[in-house]
């Protein structure tokens, strides 16, 4: 099965209008949103200097938290932060070899998984795991 996302590589690499843009356009289209969130603790700095917020709070002003959202990474998120994704139906998408790769960290799936968040397509029913080897 081939499914069409809207899906900018990250928020911090686009400018906030192509994010609200591609929202708009992806729910008007009904197609999902994906892009990369909480990957590393310097993108956590970035968006509080920048924005005054963290990286999911900032993806919430963008219109980019729902069950038709799913971020790669989600290394780098506060307790608030997976209370917020798994309250809003947002799904993740954890990436442990790529994340290995650059020393970034690891996803906090277990806690994930608690507060009820889901992977991309599957609601609130279980983390999905990007970039499998062999895949």
């Amino acid at each position: 099965m081939t499914r069409v996302a809207a899906a900018p590589c990250s928020p911090f690499s686009v400018s906030r209008e192509l994010m609200v843009g591609a929202a708009e356009l992806a729910r008007s289209r009904g197609v999902r949103l994906h892009t990369h969130l909480a990957e590393t603790l310097d993108e956590e700095e970035k968006c509080q200097a920048e924005f005054g917020c963290t990286p999911v709070e900032y993806a919430e002003k963008l219109g980019w938290l729902g069950e038709d959202v799913w971020f790669a990474h989600a290394v780098h998120l506060s307790d608030a932060a997976i209370a917020r994704i798994a309250a809003t139906g947002t799904g993740i998408a954890h990436c442990p070899t790529s994340n290995a790769r650059l020393g970034a960290g690891i996803c906090r799936v277990t806690e994930l998984l608690e507060a009820g968040a889901g992977g991309p397509g599957r609601g609130r029913t279980g983390l999905q795991r990007a970039h499998r080897p062999g895949r």
